[in-house]
């Protein structure tokens, strides 16, 4: 058998071309990450596919094949996340780097807000809460800004939209999970925006359960005439009344038409020195006056909403009894006030908060013997929509023996009379 081979032609091919180093990796190296999902992206020369590795290990394990330069490891909890790219193509592969980034979460501690933040359709934030005191009520509440975002917690690790314990998800951004006889302990929280959002504060509270915890929802409408915490007193013409003008659904509306009359909600105790106090109210116009005021009177922490001097607005008192504007308002705007007490502080001061932004420190007193909401005897309140009342109490509460308030020396009329 013979071959005649000389006519043909040979031609070699051109030089292999390995591909080039994966490089710019997005998630950056050693970033940290505030919320996800994340897609993993980078760069590089002469690729036709890449492996991918990704996972919590330092040797992170491969996970799959991608033929585009980005890949998308899907939810992530918070932790530290190692990845590795190796490009492929017909001559061969180059491995990259190991990079890693950092999901990040909070910590929220007491009674403090966080935020504002914002959050895309989808995305998940994450926060933990730590040293929960056995036996507490815990209060973890979204609230302000635009948008729609979701609530969820979990005792024993991070919670996902299919695996939690507890979870609130109206529409918009006000969201409140409340969990009596807390375990001790740790708590994990998710925020996940069911459409995009922005200007969202969240907030975890937890103590003993709460002296008062009133919205006045499960109250008839009409003429209010007590309360299961404390006591209604009014006189003259001065009333209080259950109404559908609350923040949302009902509220307490004083009315106070007459310098003569007066309207109050009081509650008494021996002792209260650490805690938080909360409330939202709006107010019918710049005429109006009204009082927020913890015994003994005129020394103890109080919020006076009128015009003290300084024009309309909310005032706290000071030890020495003046008053100090803290930010002005308008009528017949809902405010959300909060109190942050500790008079068992080497200074005793209580904090004041409005819609969730500090407004200042006032110094002041180390006890407590009540508290009182109230239209005053010598001022007159076109009305005054009052709702979401909730006092704290954080340290040591001591209850009085009898609520009467002649029996815990709080005269209501003569103080109002003071005024």
């Amino acid at each position: 058998m013979t071959s005649d081979v000389s006519n043909e032609n040979y031609q070699r091919n051109p030089p292999c071309t390995l591909p080039g180093t994966p490089y710019n990796p997005s998630p950056g190296n050693a970033n940290t990450i505030t919320y996800v999902p994340v897609t993993l992206t980078w760069a590089c020369a002469n690729a036709t596919s890449y492996d991918v590795y990704f996972g919590t290990s330092t040797t992170p394990p491969k996970v799959g094949t991608v033929t585009s330069a980005s890949y998308s490891p899907g939810l992530l909890n918070p932790g530290r996340y190692y990845w590795k790219i190796v490009a492929k193509n017909n001559c061969g592969q180059t491995s990259g780097p190991t990079w890693y980034f950092d999901v990040l979460y909070v910590s929220l501690s007491n009674g403090n807000a966080y935020g504002s933040f914002p959050g895309t359709t989808g995305s998940q934030r994450y926060f933990i809460i730590s040293n929960v005191t056995a036996g507490s009520l815990l209060t973890v509440e979204l609230y302000g800004g635009t948008g729609d975002a979701d609530l969820y917690v979990r005792k024993s690790s991070w919670p996902s939209t299919s695996s939690y314990d507890w979870r609130s998800y109206n529409t918009g951004n006000t969201e409140k999970i409340e969990i009596p006889n807390a375990a001790g302990g740790t708590y994990y929280v998710m925020v996940r925006s069911y459409s995009s959002y922005t200007g969202v504060y969240i907030r975890a509270t937890w103590g003993t359960q709460a002296i008062i915890d009133d919205n006045f929802e499960s109250y008839a409408t009409g003429n209010l005439t007590s309360v299961p915490w404390g006591q209604v007193v009014t006189s003259g013409t001065s009333n209080i009344q259950i109404g559908s003008w609350g923040n949302p659904g009902k509220s307490a509306t004083f009315y106070d038409p007459t310098p003569e009359g007066y309207a109050t909600l009081s509650k008494a105790w021996t002792s209260f020195k650490k805690g938080t106090l909360e409330f939202d109210f709006r107010i019918a116009n710049t005429s109006s006056f009204y009082g927020v005021r913890f015994y003994p009177a005129f020394t103890a922490p109080a919020i006076y909403i009128g015009d003290e001097g300084d024009g309309f607005g909310i005032y706290a008192q000071k030890g020495d009894g003046s008053r100090q504007k803290m930010m002005s308002i308008s009528p017949n705007t809902y405010y959300s006030v909060k109190l942050d007490i500790d008079l068992t502080a080497a200074t005793p001061y209580y904090r004041v908060y409005v819609n969730g932004s500090y407004k200042g420190q006032i110094s002041s007193i180390t006890n407590t013997e009540g508290i009182q909401f109230l239209a005053f005897s010598d001022r007159i309140c076109t009305w005054l929509d009052l709702d979401n009342i909730k006092l704290v109490n954080t340290g040591t509460f001591i209850a009085a023996t009898d609520q009467e308030l002649d029996s815990s020396g709080i005269d209501t009329e003569s103080l109002l009379k003071d005024l």
